[in-house]
């Protein structure tokens, strides 16, 4: 069974069906006509089109809004499952939360305990990060320092 897609129609038995879907099912039954009856292929209950064929059907606002957020949090979970299996080793199958500093290619914990990196440095991915944002952090200022009194003689240069 997949997700309705919009608009989500309301029929009168209460059961749910995407428009798209709910069109094959009039052609299915033969009800062509705006005005025709057909049965709810759930219950079996005749529904009546009152004149206006689908387009005459209540919309479900709260069926639309619940699946919106269910194809968030699916998006999301999906999201997360690729990032895991990027991070995950292709040999081993293990997360590879390890990063060999003589490489400087991450690595599972298999890898350092019996693989090709067994006699390298590593650290563990986060500890790595952290670090080196923070030297990042501290070339910047240095950077920006030496830009300022590179600034400031300029100026005085300029104005002597």
């Amino acid at each position: 069974m997949e997700l309705l897609t919009l608009p989500a129609l309301l029929l009168s038995c209460s059961h749910n069906f995407c428009k798209q879907c709910l069109e094959l099912i009039l052609v299915y039954q033969n009800c062509t006509q705006v005005q025709g009856w057909f049965c709810c292929p759930v219950c079996r209950k005749d529904i009546y089109l009152k004149g206006r064929g689908t387009n005459g059907l209540q919309g479900n606002i709260l069926a639309e809004n619940i699946l919106e957020k269910l194809k968030e949090v699916l998006e999301t979970l999906h999201t997360g499952e690729q990032n895991q299996l990027a991070q995950m080793c292709e040999k081993r199958g293990k997360i590879m939360n390890l990063l060999c500093l003589s490489d400087e290619k991450p690595i599972c914990r298999i890898f350092k305990l019996s693989g090709d990196h067994s006699s390298h440095q590593v650290a563990k991915i986060a500890d790595v990060y952290t670090e080196r944002k923070a030297s990042f952090a501290e070339d910047i200022q240095q950077v920006l320092q030496r830009s300022e009194s590179t600034a400031q003689e300029t100026e005085l240069g300029i104005c002597s």
